[in-house]
C-alpha cells in the first residue's frame, strides 16, 4: 500500500503544479521541453511548495515499499535490490528538500536517484520474478524503464556541462528536448512499476491469507 500511496502522491502533485507553472518567459509546463525538476523550482513555479512536498511524501513511502517488497524478493539479489531501492528512494525524498534552486545539491541527490533507480527495479525484478511474483508484463516493464533510465543518464551527463549543472534548466529551450522526455519516461515507468508490483504482491497476500490451513 505504501507503495500506491506514493505514486499517487507524485501524480496528484506533479499534475496540480504542472497545471499551475507560469515559466520564465510566460509559457506553460510541458514534458517535451522541461526538466521534472522544473516544477519544484520555487523561484519560478507557482506551485513549487505542492510538488516538493509530494516528492518527499513520495520518497518516504517508496523507502517503506521497497522494505516490504523484500519479503517476496528473497534470495541475495533481492537483498541488494530492496538496500538500493532504500538508498534511491531516500535520495527521491531529497530532491524535494533540495530543489532545482539549490541547483548544486539538487544535481547530486537527483543523480544518485537516477544512478541507482534502475538497478533496484531491476534486481527486485529478477528476484520477484524468481519467486513467480510477477508475470512476463513486469518484466518487461522493468527492462524499458531501466533503458530509458539509462539513455537519460547517458543524454544529460554528455551535454558537456559540469556535473552540478547537467541538470540546469536551459536558457534557450527547444520545442523538444530528447533528455527531457526520457526524464518523464522513467518517472512514469518506474511509477508504474511500483504500481503493478505492489497490486500483484497485495493480491498474493490476500489469496495466501484466504487459503485453507491444516
Amino acid at each position: 500500500m505504501a507503495g500506491i500511496v506514493g505514486v499517487a502522491a507524485v501524480l496528484l502533485a506533479s499534475l496540480y503544479t504542472a497545471v499551475t507553472y507560469v515559466g520564465r518567459q510566460g509559457q506553460s509546463y510541458s514534458p517535451f521541453n522541461h526538466w521534472v525538476s522544473e516544477l519544484g523550482e520555487r523561484p519560478v513555479s507557482p506551485s513549487a511548495a505542492v510538488f516538493n512536498a509530494g516528492l518527499i511524501v513520495a520518497g518516504i513511502c517508496f523507502v517503506a515499499f521497497m522494505v516490504a517488497v523484500r519479503r517476496d524478493a528473497s534470495g541475495l539479489v533481492g537483498l541488494a535490490g530492496s538496500v538500493i531501492g532504500v538508498v534511491a528512494s531516500i535520495a527521491a525524498s531529497l530532491v524535494g528538500v533540495y530543489p532545482m534552486d539549490e541547483l548544486a545539491a539538487h544535481t547530486r541527490v537527483s543523480l544518485t536517484f537516477f544512478g541507482l533507480g534502475w538497478i533496484a527495479v531491476v534486481l527486485l525484478t529478477v528476484a520477484l520474478r524468481r519467486a513467480r511474483r510477477v508475470g512476463m508484463g513486469v518484466v518487461v516493464l522493468a527492462a524499458g524503464t531501466a533503458l530509458c533510465f539509462v539513455a537519460f543518464l547517458s543524454q544529460a551527463l554528455s551535454s558537456g556541462h559540469e556535473i552540478d549543472t547537467a541538470l540546469a534548466a536551459p536558457t534557450a529551450r527547444d520545442a523538444f528536448s530528447l533528455t527531457t522526455t526520457l526524464e518523464w519516461l522513467v518517472l512514469a515507468g518506474v511509477n508504474l512499476w511500483i504500481v503493478l508490483v505492489a497490486i500483484r504482491l497485495l493480491r498474493a497476500g490476500h489469496a495466501a491469507a484466504g487459503a485453507p490451513t491444516g
